[in-house]
């Protein structure tokens, strides 16, 4: 389970209390490759284009998202040491008036000119492959 108390030190500096989280593969790997694939593809094309100018080594993976009315702004970023989540919006539920890409984004990418990401790798994994297809006039 997480924690939000990740140690317990006292005034010498010695840990009293670490949490040491237990980590378990839960979601198939193939699923979890083509999730962050698709996120890294709406970094690179999607909505989440804007960090390609600033940070396009990084291999970023990203999804933004607005609620209806415009009342919220969110964005989840991923590089490779964490997963980030924005949320902007009000709490009288009003319209912020901005968009995934025009908000919480932006704080994203303000965010890591203060910590550099780190680069996403995502080898390919096994039982994964691709095909090519060409769209004609007679096909859909």
């Amino acid at each position: 389970p997480l924690s939000a108390l990740r140690s317990v030190v006292d005034n010498d500096g010695e840990v009293l209390y670490q949490s040491i989280p237990r980590v378990s593969q839960s979601v198939d790997q193939q699923a979890a490759w083509l999730t962050t694939y698709a996120m890294k593809r709406g970094v690179s094309e999607g909505t989440g284009r804007f960090l390609q100018g600033q940070f396009a080594w990084a291999g970023l993976a990203g999804k933004t998202g607005t609620s209806n009315d415009s009342r919220d702004s969110w964005f989840v970023g991923v590089d490779g040491r964490e997963v980030t989540t924005i949320w902007l919006g009000r709490d009288d539920n009003k319209p912020t008036k901005l968009t995934g890409s025009s908000g919480a984004l932006r704080v994203y990418a303000d965010y890591l000119k203060h910590r550099t990401p780190e680069q996403l790798l995502l080898p390919w994994p096994n039982g994964i492959t691709t095909a090519s297809f060409t769209r004609t006039s007679q096909g859909a």
